[in-house]
């Protein structure tokens, strides 16, 4: 992970995104570079600079199969398009898979899925009943 700071720095970025000659071919390979080495923020942001719809899509992609939803919306505002549905519910089921809770609810909470939203609250928070019987299991006196 260390080769990363190698690619491009906070003042670095700058420069290069917010200058007067972005070289849209060199933001797109600094682009590529970045998401290499999981820097998808930031990869986002030259990619959108260089207009590079390719990689933009690249990381829309990935976020979806890492169930992102904060790296999904940064993707929307980017390119201010509408998800569908089934990416929304990709994110969710991919999110649970991986136990990201709060991720997954909050994709099936835009699809709109109640239950797949009940089910996700039941992992966060248990029900009392269910605390009361795992307590009882654990200590017979109760």
């Amino acid at each position: 992970m260390g080769k990363t700071k190698n690619i491009v720095n906070y003042k670095q970025k700058n420069a290069l995104l917010y200058g007067k000659n972005a070289d849209q071919p060199e933001l797109s390979r600094l682009g590529q570079e970045l998401l290499a080495a999981g820097r998808l923020n930031d990869a986002i942001d030259f990619f959108a600079h260089a207009q590079d719809n390719e990689g933009l899509t690249t990381v829309r992609r990935q976020s979806i199969e890492e169930g992102d939803v904060f790296l999904f919306r940064q993707i929307l505002r980017t390119t201010d398009e509408e998800p569908s549905e089934q990416e929304w519910r990709s994110i969710g089921e991919r999110a649970r898979s991986l136990g990201k809770w709060q991720f997954a609810r909050e994709a099936f909470r835009m699809v709109p899925d109640r239950k797949a939203m009940d089910e996700i609250d039941s992992l966060i928070a248990p029900k009392k009943e269910e605390e009361n019987l795992a307590d009882q299991a654990q200590d017979p006196a109760l």
